[in-house]
């Protein structure tokens, strides 16, 4: 579980990072539903556990995990997006398309930047701990409910060979 929420966390980080400074902090839900299918099917794949309960626990904790790597990118790009964004050509921009009653200063833009970063990432944290037990149901689904079912009967108890 935590080898793969480590490595979609380390595939979310990267994306919400690049997705959220480059085009828009909103496109990275769209990048969670993928990531989120494959931290659970991952987890199902390093640990193959034996019921499906385990499975999905399993898996919504990867997603979990892998969440709290989306934060992490998407409160970066919020940073890059708060710091590269001038204030004055945004009103410039809102003003072309009509809305005259929003002006927006640094501190109000740093404010929106993070707090939507942070929302969308608690969002995120969510949706990938929800699409991990999805994923890891998936993975039980096809691989995991193949193997043979354990023995129920247990062991017999240890007797020593008799003394000659």
């Amino acid at each position: 579980m935590i080898k793969a929420g480590l490595i979609a966390g380390a595939i979310m980080f990267v994306l919400a990072l690049g997705f959220g400074a480059t085009i828009s902090p909103i496109c990275t839900p769209c990048i969670a539903i993928f990531v989120g299918l494959l931290a659970g099917y991952l987890t199902g794949n390093f640990e193959k556990p034996m019921l499906s309960s385990d499975a999905m626990k399993r898996g919504a904790m990867a997603g979990a995990i892998a969440g709290v790597f989306a934060i992490i990118g998407q409160l970066v790009a919020a940073a890059i997006n708060a710091s590269s964004i001038n204030p004055e050509t945004l009103n410039q921009i809102l003003s072309q398309l009509g809305n005259n009653s929003i002006v927006l200063d640094r501190q109000q833009l740093w404010l929106y930047q993070l707090g939507g970063g942070c929302c969308i990432g608690l969002f995120n944290v969510a949706l990938l701990a929800g699409l991990g037990v999805a994923g890891a149901s998936i993975w039980f689904s096809m691989r995991g409910n193949k193997r043979p079912p354990a023995s129920n009967i247990p062991p017999a108890p240890y007797s020593p060979p008799p003394a000659q």
